[in-house]
């Protein structure tokens, strides 16, 4: 999954509510999570996801791809290969999930 730090919302009543993503990672406890994000994301850069995902562990990666956007232009076959190294780094670690 890649994240954006506040792209979510939460609707409530009449107002949205910006929701904060990286706070709630810890919350997910020993469920494993990788991550996803663009060099040059405009809304979330993956040197700014970085500082807030924290360093990797043996439960949390996050991966940096080397693109020229939010879209990951020019980068594709690398975020499609990503994705399913990580779907398959997931299942390995939980094999439930699958």
């Amino acid at each position: 999954m890649g994240l954006t730090r506040e792209e979510e919302y939460v609707h409530r009543r009449r107002s949205r509510v910006a929701l904060e993503l990286y706070p709630y990672l810890p919350r997910l406890g020993q469920l494993p999570l990788s991550v996803i994000q663009s060099t040059r994301d405009s809304y979330l850069p993956a040197s700014d996801a970085r500082t807030l995902f924290g360093p990797d562990t043996a439960l949390r990666k996050l991966h940096a791809i080397g693109a020229r956007n939010h879209s990951f232009g020019g980068a594709r076959d690398v975020l499609y290969a990503t994705l399913r190294d990580s779907l398959a780094w997931v299942e390995r670690l939980n094999p439930a999930a699958s």
